[in-house]
């Protein structure tokens, strides 16, 4: 535990509670100095598979003067340091709950009145304030008016928390035509063009896994389909072989030190996202924890 301390790492418990479903619970680990309450959110949402307009609550257990236990609301970035710092030894425990749609409606637009919406009352009002109100109106018409223009603008560079996706210029690159720019013997022969053509498109998620290793030069030049077959399976045998050396390369405290430091970077990843989303141990995230590890290791200046 002292060493997850030095590393900066949280454990963090969560129960979920609703009304309808039965509790669930789930386990991970947080860098408190990254990680805010929005970011905690994104990963409560993505452990629990929540749907993006889903409503919740979060706090957490502490204890009041007396030692009774109690749970305090989550409702600022002050409230999670509060927690990180007085109740995260030896686990931070959450707890969520699912608020009903129509009693904590989200709003999904920011709701601009217009000024036709009150001159409805102006019958209502004195004279000297009819003139004074019908003076602002342009005022009022022309603040409104740009609030709406730079709320679009929010709503189309964020467009993701809408649920929203922006059309790229082409269709994905399909494999098809990604193999039209191989040559006979299956060698990249339009590099600069394919780069071009996926920035304007993008990439088929099937094919994602083939075209970033041409993108990130992963092949030597001039290798044909099976030399890249077998250029890869010897990379990989090297890569197993420098895992299995770790010990003989550093003492066993210099491994622990490294893989603290290195633990700490990883859960820096961004957990929101689908591919490291889960609990601390999850393959994807050891995977990347064992690959920086040996680069640490093999790479000590």
């Amino acid at each position: 535990m002292a060493g997850e301390e030095e590393r900066g790492v949280v454990r963090v418990k969560v129960k979920k509670c609703d009304q309808v479903l039965p509790v669930e619970f789930r386990s991970f680990a947080v860098d408190p100095q990254i990680t805010s309450l929005e970011v905690l959110q994104h990963i409560l949402i993505r452990a629990f598979d929540l749907s993006g307009k889903q409503n919740f609550g979060i706090s957490y257990l502490s204890r009041d003067w007396s030692g009774a236990e109690m749970y305090l609301s989550l409702l600022s970035d002050g409230d999670l340091d509060a927690a990180f710092v007085s109740s995260a030894k030896p686990v931070l425990q959450l707890k969520m709950d699912i608020k009903p749609s129509e009693e904590s409606p989200v709003m999904e637009d920011w709701d601009i009145i217009s000024p036709k919406d009150v001159i409805g009352s102006e019958q209502l009002l004195p004279e000297r304030t009819r003139t004074l109100a019908s003076a602002a109106l342009p005022l009022t018409q022309s603040l409104l008016t740009q609030v709406g223009r730079t709320l679009s603008k929010v709503q189309q560079a964020f467009s993701w928390a809408y649920g929203e996706e922006i059309k790229p210029f082409k269709p994905p690159l399909s494999d098809t035509e990604f193999h039209s720019y191989l040559n006979g013997q299956g060698q990249l022969s339009r590099p600069e063009e394919l780069r071009l053509r996926i920035y304007h498109g993008g990439v088929e998620p099937s094919l994602r896994k083939v075209v970033w290793r041409y993108l990130l030069n992963v092949y030597p030049d001039g290798l044909g389909g099976q030399e890249r077959m077998d250029y890869m399976k010897r990379k990989t045998r090297e890569y197993d072989q420098l895992k299995r050396e770790w010990t003989a390369r550093v003492s066993y405290e210099d491994l622990e030190f490294i893989r603290g430091n290195v633990l700490k970077d990883v859960l820096r990843t961004d957990r929101a996202h689908p591919y490291y989303a889960g609990s601390e141990d999850s393959p994807h995230l050891t995977a990347l924890t064992d690959l920086l590890t040996t680069f640490a290791i093999t790479h000590p200046q």
